[in-house]
C-alpha cells in the first residue's frame, strides 16, 4: 500500500512535499508549497470544511484519522486513509501537523473487483466486476485493512516520536545559542566598559600630564625669548618653537576630547555632541548643522550617552574620510520612550546593499556602530546609494526617563 508523509504549518499550509507525494498527487513541490492542504480534497469535502475539521480534531485530541476522497493534479480522485498528528512545542502550542496518507486503491480493488478510474467530477457510474465476494473473503479483507491501519498508525507514532525528539534537540540548540549570544553580549558590554575606562584614563593623562609638559615647554620658550634680541635667527627659531608647542597643546586637547570628552562624564550629552562637532568642523573644514529636540534637562544613562557619542563620532569619521561631502547634519531627538539620532551627508555615497550594511556589514566601522547599538537594545540602519549621500539612523529605547 502506497503512503506518503506531508508536513503542514500551524495554519495547514504545506511546507514539505516529498517525491512520494509528487508521485501520488502529481504536483511538483513548487506548485504545492505554501498551499493549504484542503487543495488535495474534492470540492464536496472542501465545501464541507472536512480538511479544517481534521486539523481541529488533531488540535484537540492529538490526532485525527479517517477515510477521505482525495484529488490528483489531473482531477482524478482516489480513496485514501488519512491520519493527521498535531505537533506541539514544549509549551503545548501547536506549531505544525504531520499528515500520513495511504492510497487505498489496491484495497478497494481487492474488495470490489476491477473498477473504472474516476474522473474529475467524482465517482463514475462505470461497471464494477467481481462484487460477489463471500463473507469469508470480506472478513479477511477487513482484517487486512485493520492491520494496515494499525501499521500506519504505528509508523506515525514512531515518526512523531522522532519528530518530537528532533524538536527537543532544536529547542536545546536554540537555548544554547541564546545562552552563547547572551554571554557574547555580556562580554561586549564588559569590553566596551573597559574601553571607555581606558579612554578616560588616557584622556586624563593627555590632558593633565602631557598637557602640563607642553605648557611648561611653552613657558620655557617664552622665558628664552625674553633673553633674545627682538630679531635674528635665534629669535625666529624661538618663535617657531613657541608656535609648534601651542599647536601641540591644541592637538593634545583635541585628542583628549575625542578619547573622552569631559562633558560626557558630566552626563550632558547635548554639550558633548556640540563640543565634538565644533572640533570636527575645524579639522574637516565642513560646517555641520546640529539640531537637538527634547534634550533639555535630559540625563542620558551612561551607556546610552557613550553609545550615541561614539556612533556620531564614527559616522563623522566616515564622512571626513570617504564621503567628499559639503553638507552634514546631525539631529538628536528624544521622545517619551526613544532616543533617535540621524547623521546625514550629501557626499558620494555607496551601494549599501552591496556593501553589506543591510542587516549585517562588512565595514568594520559600521559593524562597531551596530554592535554598540545592540548592547543598549538599540537599532542602527544605514541608507546610501552612489551619488545620493549617506544617512545613519540610530534608535535607542528609553524605558526609564530621568530628568535633571
Amino acid at each position: 500500500m502506497n503512503h506518503v508523509v506531508i508536513f503542514l504549518d500551524e495554519s495547514g499550509a504545506i511546507v514539505r512535499w516529498s517525491d512520494a507525494a509528487r508521485t501520488m498527487f502529481r504536483f511538483l513541490a513548487e506548485e504545492i508549497h505554501g498551499k493549504h492542504f484542503s487543495q488535495l480534497f474534492n470540492d464536496e469535502d472542501g465545501a464541507a470544511r472536512l480538511p479544517e475539521r481534521l486539523l481541529l480534531d488533531a488540535n484537540r485530541h492529538g490526532s485525527s484519522s479517517g477515510e477521505v476522497l482525495l484529488v490528483r493534479k489531473d482531477g482524478s480522485q482516489f480513496r485514501a486513509s488519512s491520519v493527521t498528528v498535531a505537533m506541539p512545542d514544549r509549551d503545548g502550542c501547536i506549531y505544525g501537523y504531520v499528515s500520513v496518507i495511504a492510497d487505498l486503491t489496491s484495497l478497494h480493488v481487492a474488495l470490489f473487483g476491477e473498477a473504472e478510474p474516476t474522473d474529475q467530477t467524482g465517482m463514475s457510474p462505470g461497471r464494477v466486476a467481481g462484487a460477489g465476494i463471500d463473507a469469508h473473503d470480506r472478513k479477511d479483507l477487513d482484517l487486512e485493512h485493520a492491520k494496515t491501519r494499525d501499521e500506519l498508525e504505528q509508523r506515525i507514532t514512531e515518526r512523531t516520536t522522532q519528530l518530537e525528539a528532533a524538536v527537543v534537540a532544536l529547542q536545546q540548540e536554540a537555548a544554547r545559542r541564546r545562552k552563547l549570544q547572551a554571554a557574547r553580549k555580556q562580554l561586549l558590554r564588559r569590553m566596551t566598559a573597559l574601553q571607555e575606562e581606558e579612554r578616560r584614563r588616557i584622556a586624563r593623562e593627555l590632558h593633565d600630564s602631557v598637557g602640563q609638559f607642553v605648557t611648561a615647554i611653552n613657558l620655557g620658550v617664552k622665558t628664552i625669548k625674553e633673553h633674545l634680541p627682538s630679531s635674528g635667527p635665534a629669535r625666529e627659531r624661538a618663535d617657531k618653537l613657541s608656535s609648534l608647542t601651542t599647536e601641540l597643546g591644541q592637538e593634545v586637547h583635541r585628542l583628549a576630547l575625542e578619547l573622552r570628552p569631559r562633558s560626557l562624564d558630566d552626563v550632558s550629552l547635548q554639550d558633548a555632541l556640540q563640543q565634538h562637532l565644533d572640533a570636527w568642523s575645524a579639522h574637516a573644514k565642513i560646517a555641520p548643522e546640529f539640531h537637538a529636540q527634547g534634550m533639555d534637562g535630559f540625563v542620558a544613562p551612561t551607556d546610552v550617552a557613550s553609545t550615541v557619542y561614539r556612533v556620531v563620532q564614527e559616522a563623522l569619521v566616515n564622512v571626513a574620510r570617504h564621503s567628499e561631502a559639503t553638507r552634514v547634519s546631525v539631529v538628536v531627538e528624544r521622545h517619551a520612550n526613544q532616543l533617535s539620532v540621524i547623521v546625514e551627508d550629501d557626499g558620494k555615497g555607496f551601494d549599501a546593499d552591496r556593501g553589506g550594511v543591510k542587516g549585517g556589514t562588512k565595514r568594520l566601522g559600521l559593524l562597531g556602530m551596530r554592535e554598540r547599538a545592540s548592547l543598549v537594545g538599540g537599532e542602527l540602519d544605514v541608507e546610501s546609494f552612489p551619488g545620493g549621500g549617506t544617512t545613519v539612523f540610530l534608535r535607542i529605547p528609553l524605558p526609564e526617563v530621568t530628568h535633571g
